[in-house]
């Protein structure tokens, strides 16, 4: 998971890019344009992980905006293709998040915004597109949420679950 470590301004390559573990985001701030490519995510615990007031913002610089971020494991815990970990935040401007899938009884096929007593994670979605996710037994949909989910733009395609907090 160190595909990111060190923060910063990342694009795709021509090709796109495969990574065959988590990339996680911990108390750093990180921009990924997707630059019209694919990013496949091939772990068994999801694509990314923003914890400890991460900050990942994925967007997508291309002409058509026809890149994507391609979760390909079946994930064992939360969020097939990102968790957003309390006061952690994913800025979706562009791009499409898709193909994430979680065993039964795991939450956010797609997408786990977490909510706890150490804070909400945080979804700000301007653009973009989450679509494709699945949880076995139809436990916690494409998007669950716990957390804060601030739309203004953008698409969720399928079931979305908000928890209960009360």
């Amino acid at each position: 998971g160190s595909a990111f470590a060190d923060g910063g301004h990342y694009f795709l390559p021509e090709g796109g890019l495969t990574l065959d573990g988590r990339a996680t985001v911990n108390g750093i701030r990180v921009t990924l344009c997707l630059n019209g490519q694919t990013l496949t995510g091939k772990a068994a615990n999801r694509t990314f992980f923003i914890l400890g007031g991460g900050e990942l913002t994925i967007c997508d610089c291309s002409e058509h905006e026809t890149g994507k971020v391609v979760a390909q494991g079946v994930n064992k815990e939360n969020g097939g293709s990102i968790m957003i970990g309390s006061k952690s935040t994913l800025n979706l401007q562009g791009g499409t998040i898709c193909g994430g899938s979680v065993k039964a009884g795991v939450l956010g096929g797609n997408i786990n915004i977490v909510g706890n007593a150490a804070g909400n994670g945080v979804l700000n979605m301007t653009g973009g597109r989450i679509t494709g996710g699945s949880a076995d037994e139809n436990v916690g949909g494409n998007v669950y949420i716990s957390g804060t989910l601030s739309m203004s733009g953008g698409q969720i395609d399928g079931l979305v679950v908000v928890a209960n907090t009360g």
